[in-house]
């Protein structure tokens, strides 16, 4: 009698260590599968926050470009700063841009504000953001365009049966995150403001008002604008009335 009962009891302890084995081996299994969705659902986060400052940041750069391309004045019109980057002049503009400048995906460009004016430079240029490092860079390439009906055909040099656009530019933005593969966004930009005489006919040109009416000969005395046209100086005899803000056109 004692001998059975010392193996039953054994017997007990055996499936008790046995119970508490697979118990514990359920238990990892679920930790594990718990840990790994949680570290899935935060990797999950960290890439999409990443993904949307890299979007943010590539979406400014564009948009500062195109501020750029139509801000013209009496230096230069603004598409000359993107075809000829970051600051030169077409020579049938009076500059002395003889190419379209140094451009290509070797090239890299960053923007930045100066006195509240977005400005082309040469070079990269590193952004910090929510304590982390990101590294802008944007290239810009010459566009070609098929020769029959005028569609993008790729960039620079062209191939047969078409040819190079000045009048379009390929923006490539690339940011390279601290860690991650790099993000790029291209778009394209097309000039949108016809070309000047000279940088110092920019941003418009004026018609002349001058001659009075058609066949007679002006007896007016002229007033020169800073374009070099003119127009007839105020008589204090103008056949118009209306109130602040507002000009009516008197019968005659």
């Amino acid at each position: 009698m004692q001998k059975n009962t010392f193996y039953n009891t054994f017997s007990r302890r055996g499936s008790v260590l046995l119970e508490m084995i697979v118990v514990i081996g359920v238990i990892g299994v679920i930790a594990g599968t718990i840990g790994g969705i949680f570290y899935a659902n935060q990797r999950g986060s960290e890439i999409g926050r990443q993904a949307t400052l890299e979007t943010s940041l590539a979406q400014e750069a564009i948009e500062a470009l195109k501020v750029i391309a139509v801000a013209n004045d009496g230096t230069s019109q603004g598409w000359n700063r993107i075809y000829c980057p970051p600051d030169q002049v077409e020579p049938d503009e009076g500059g002395d841009c003889a190419t379209a400048g140094a451009k290509g995906t070797a090239t890299d460009y960053r923007v930045e504000a100066v006195g509240n004016i977005w400005k082309l430079f040469k070079g990269s240029e590193a952004v910090s953001l929510s304590s982390e490092t990101y590294t802008r860079a944007i290239n810009i390439e010459n566009v070609c365009r098929s020769d029959t009906d005028n569609s993008i055909t790729g960039v620079t040099p062209c191939g047969g049966g078409s040819s190079e656009d000045p009048l379009t530019q390929k923006l490539t933005v690339k940011i390279t995150p601290p860690n991650g593969a790099q993000f790029t966004s291209a778009t394209y930009i097309a000039r949108a403001l016809n070309k000047q005489s000279s940088p110092a006919t920019a941003p418009a040109t004026q018609s002349d008002w001058s001659g009075g009416e058609v066949g007679d000969t002006p007896t007016c005395a002229t007033v020169t604008t800073s374009f070099g046209t003119t127009y007839c100086a105020d008589d204090n005899n103008a056949d118009v009335t209306g109130t602040a803000g507002s000009i009516k056109i008197l019968l005659q």
